[in-house]
């Protein structure tokens, strides 16, 4: 049987603050119409039709916090990404676009989150209040367009920061908040006066905000997924399509004194295509004392048994379900539960299976295209630097635009050239010799070492001195210190037979479980 999330009446929207706009559709509004169909910057030449304009733009929403919690307000940050998006000049060199404006249409949950306002976001030319659709239409409706365009001769480039938008959280679950573009043009920056407006592609990112409950007497501290021990499923850490396997939270009492906690589930959903079920959906976290942490499984052994069906079609690449669990404390909380076997190439018996699975669901890489991850394949460092930076910041971390002068071989337009020259200014790396970085070689397992601990601890890192851990890595070898701290921090225990292997090349899916345990990704 499934387990539906829990449905509350919406609460009332109350007054809501004046709006830009009417309360009929924005899209339809004169003002909207006038700006996407002519575009002008204060303080510089009408834009020119040039180009061409090539690559797409990524939109994008990002919590100021998370989990929200019911009956407080919830900020989320709308970004337009034009770090792929790029045209020539007049002299056929590749040059940055620059948003001249936008129309984004943002579909949400009436029933979780109740829509307040939009103010300007931090971007040059986009700090002023973008026009937005009515609250009241917004809510009755379930989604709100945005729109606004540039108002400073100074054109943003890269990840601009469009617009704040605020949301009241009404009930617990999981609200999913799903940007569209409705329109997007650029202008390409060449130097006064800017040319080249054109419309380009864009796509949407659905963003997935937990909102709970809290009591003031527990405080969630994690959940762990099919545990070795006492699991209803295989073992691995991952719920896969088919499965059942045993999950286990962890809750922390923050009162002064003991307390006896149960907990039940709330409702167990996902996106359509599967059937999610709770066959056990009661636990135990017996007697908590003050200031303690306990699990289920620990305490009791009594924990919750979650299962999704095997769908014709995988209903998302990036497959995450969400159940909310009421602890007896009044406590609400909405957990993510990621679904495995994401690629057709990586099955649950492969050696990295986990890593790849981790890194996957922390957004640090999509895999190769056509829903598989290519493991046996060789990392290279124009592909190291994603994975670096991403581990280390977040996968909605964008870097800087590139020059294309760091390096003789990374020109502006190459691939993760901009990820290429912020791993070089933060001093994780200076390239491969002679200007160049060689983004195209392999990285071994050597240069590995190097980079995963100066992303990991900073550019003034050093190890302690070598001892001669592994019997190919001689303590007087340059990269030793390295890779023996890496084997102390429990990343690696070299290839076998008490050797390193330090000129091998790192596959993905050997750098997937590398990443994981580096920077401690978790699912």
């Amino acid at each position: 049987m499934s387990v539906g999330l829990p449905r509350r009446k919406e609460a009332s929207a109350g007054a809501f603050r004046p709006s830009l706009l009417s309360a009929a559709p924005l899209e339809k509004a004169p003002w909207v119409l006038a700006v996407l169909a002519c575009l002008a910057i204060p303080g510089g030449a009408a834009l020119a039709q040039g180009g061409p304009v090539s690559g797409t733009a990524g939109v994008s929403l990002l919590p100021s916090a998370t989990p929200g919690v019911v009956g407080s307000p919830v900020t989320l940050t709308l970004r337009v990404n034009l770090s792929g998006v790029t045209g020539k000049n007049p002299a056929g060199a590749a040059v940055p676009a620059v948003l001249g404006a936008y129309q984004v249409r943002i579909t949400f949950d009436p029933t979780l989150l109740r829509f307040d306002s939009a103010s300007g976001g931090a971007s040059t030319g986009y700090a002023s209040a973008p026009a937005y659709t009515d609250p009241g239409a917004a809510n009755a409706n379930g989604a709100v367009t945005l729109a606004a365009a540039q108002t400073s001769s100074t054109a943003p480039t890269g990840l601009v920061l469009v617009a704040t938008l605020t949301f009241q959280a009404l009930a617990p679950g999981a609200a999913v908040l799903q940007p569209a573009p409705l329109s997007l043009s650029t202008a390409l920056q060449v130097g006064p006066p800017d040319v080249g407006l054109a419309p380009i592609p864009g796509t949407g990112t659905p963003v997935t905000l937990p909102l709970d409950v809290e009591s003031g007497e527990l405080q969630p501290q994690g959940i762990r997924m099919d545990p070795a021990a006492g699991s209803a499923g295989n073992g691995n850490g991952i719920l896969e399509p088919g499965e059942q396997a045993t999950a286990v939270p962890s809750w922390k009492n923050v009162t002064s004194g003991a307390m006896d906690v149960t907990g039940a589930v709330d409702g167990f959903a996902g996106p359509s295509g599967a059937t999610y079920a709770a066959p056990v959906a009661a636990a135990g976290y017996g007697a908590i004392d003050a200031g303690e942490i306990s699990d289920c499984l620990t305490a009791t052994g009594n924990c919750y048994a979650l299962t999704v069906s095997v769908p014709a079609t995988r209903p998302s690449a990036h497959w995450d379900a969400f159940f909310t669990e009421s602890p007896s404390t009044g406590d609400i909380k909405t957990w993510s539960v990621h679904v495995g076997k994401s690629f057709s190439d990586v099955p649950a018996s492969y050696l990295f299976y986990k890593g790849v699975e981790t890194i996957f669901h922390n957004g640090v890489t999509g895999g190769c295209g056509g829903g598989i991850y290519c493991p046996d394949q060789a990392v290279t460092r124009a592909q190291m630097s994603v994975f670096l930076l991403k581990s280390r910041f977040g996968s909605t971390y964008v870097p800087p635009l590139p020059t294309g002068t760091a390096f003789l071989d990374v020109p502006f337009a190459a691939f993760g050239a901009g990820w290429i020259e912020d791993v070089a200014a933060r001093g994780i790396t200076s390239g491969c010799g002679g200007g160049n970085f060689c983004p195209n070689a392999s990285v071994t397992r050597a240069s590995m070492a190097v980079l995963l601990l100066r992303t990991e601890h900073g550019n003034g890192y050093t190890p302690p001195a070598a001892t001669g851990m592994f019997t190919d890595v001689p303590a007087a070898d340059p990269f030793a210190k390295w890779i023996e701290q890496l084997a102390r921090e429990g990343v690696t225990t070299g290839c076998g037979g008490g050797k390193y292997c330090p000129n091998t090349a790192v596959t993905r899916g050997q750098m997937a479980a590398f990443l994981s345990k580096t920077f401690k990704l978790s699912l």
